[in-house]
């Protein structure tokens, strides 16, 4: 069977805008029913990658292999790239998102710095393992869809901080934290320093707090541990990120991934070039808004994590942008607060994605606090591979 990537390659860029570093000091549920990803995803690289531990070169980066890693539970799709013999990173994405949300010219970063970079698709979502709709679940004593009106409701709980029946949704994050367990035991790796964006975020606050001895160190980027009555996201954000597409025509799709990226963007940074390559990267590798929505109830049933956020025991870096208007500033502020030790970096006009004037950046931080190096980095300890026009640097303690 032929499982041959492309040679398309993402554009390598890097650069930085200014930085506020501040100090500060369960149980699994019974998995449901599967279909495979040959079912459900709209394209995949070549539409004929199946195998599992058949790595090819990926289409987005010739420094990466990709390839299906068969778990306990889950056949998830997987790239890697870097010395076998370096020290491992591992990348948790967020709601909704394929690993492509990690751009591979930060993964390239990674790797310049001496690591073994993962990425990988979750459950649910991109080449993965998709989980069974909850309507074919009911016959055999699985979760019905929540209607509307529930979901709202479900949102407010966990708005307020309130608890939220768990068995309303298919499974939790968790279960998702127990996913990447499972998934550097499949890949032989006892341990690794894990970053996690947005809802891999928290993913990665469980995993480091039920896991301890799986976690060199933890970065958090963009992200939340749902402190009760925290800040929720500006409406038009909610609106974007709530709203499905007008048809399942690539073309609508595209434009449709293309809005929800631009409005997670930050003004300063937002490049339309370069975010609308990524929606047609998205689109064409896969499509799945059922995911989507099964990951959001996820999100909702485990609820708030001040509990197991304060039990994280690993030396934590939080990374924030000042305009995310996902989860607002404030969030970074209580989440590095939450957890003992943790040191919290702000990057000044960053929204709530990786933009590509500032991956070398962001890698640098993370490879600087993953070597146990200085994170409050200048503009000349930044690294670039082109030149471009840096803005200015800003500093508040």
């Amino acid at each position: 069977m032929n499982s041959s990537y492309s040679d398309d390659q993402d554009p390598d860029n890097s650069g930085f805008d200014g930085i506020d570093v501040e100090d500060h000091a369960s149980v699994r549920r019974k998995p449901q029913k599967r279909r495979s990803h040959q079912d459900l995803a709209r394209k995949s690289y070549s539409s004929e990658v199946t195998d599992v531990s058949v790595w090819q070169t990926s289409p987005y980066s010739k420094h990466l292999k990709g390839s299906y890693v068969q778990t306990r539970n889950l056949k998830l799709f997987v790239e890697m790239g870097g010395d076998p013999k370096d020290p491992v990173i591992l990348l948790i994405s967020g709601l909704g998102a394929q690993m492509l949300m990690w751009p591979s010219g930060f993964c390239e970063h990674l790797i310049e710095q001496g690591f073994r970079v993962i990425r990988f698709d979750n459950r649910d979502i991109g080449l993965s393992e998709k989980i069974e709709p909850c309507s074919e679940l009911e016959a055999g004593g699985g979760p019905p869809i929540p209607t509307p009106w529930q979901r709202v409701r479900m949102m407010s709980r966990f708005k307020l901080g309130l608890s939220n029946n768990r068995s309303s949704a298919t499974y939790s994050l968790f279960d998702m934290a127990h996913d990447v367990r499972d998934l550097m035991d499949a890949l032989e790796i006892p341990k690794a320093h894990v970053i996690g964006c947005s809802m891999g975020g928290m993913i990665a606050q469980i995993f480091a707090a039920s896991f301890p001895s799986r976690v060199q160190r933890l970065g958090l980027l963009s992200t939340s541990y749902n402190q009760p009555l925290s800040k929720p996201p500006l409406p038009r954000q909610m609106i974007a990120l709530m709203r499905a597409p007008a048809s399942t025509e690539q073309p609508e799709l595209v434009e449709h991934t293309f809005n929800v990226l631009k409005q997670i963007s930050a003004i300063k940074y937002f490049d339309e070039e370069t975010i609308r390559q990524k929606a047609k990267q998205t689109i064409e590798r896969s499509f799945y808004p059922q995911g989507v929505g099964r990951q959001l109830l996820a999100v909702f049933a485990t609820g708030s994590l001040t509990v197991t956020t304060r039990s994280i025991k690993a030396r934590t870096l939080v990374v924030h942008g000042s305009e995310d208007k996902v989860f607002s500033l404030q969030h970074g502020r209580a989440l590095s607060k939450a957890i003992p030790r943790a040191k919290f970096v702000k990057i000044d006009d960053m929204g709530h994605q990786i933009p590509l004037a500032l991956e070398g950046y962001l890698a640098r931080l993370f490879s600087n606090f993953c070597q146990n190096l200085p994170v409050n980095l200048h503009l000349h300890e930044t690294i670039t591979h082109e030149p471009i026009e840096l803005g200015h640097l800003s500093s508040t303690s």
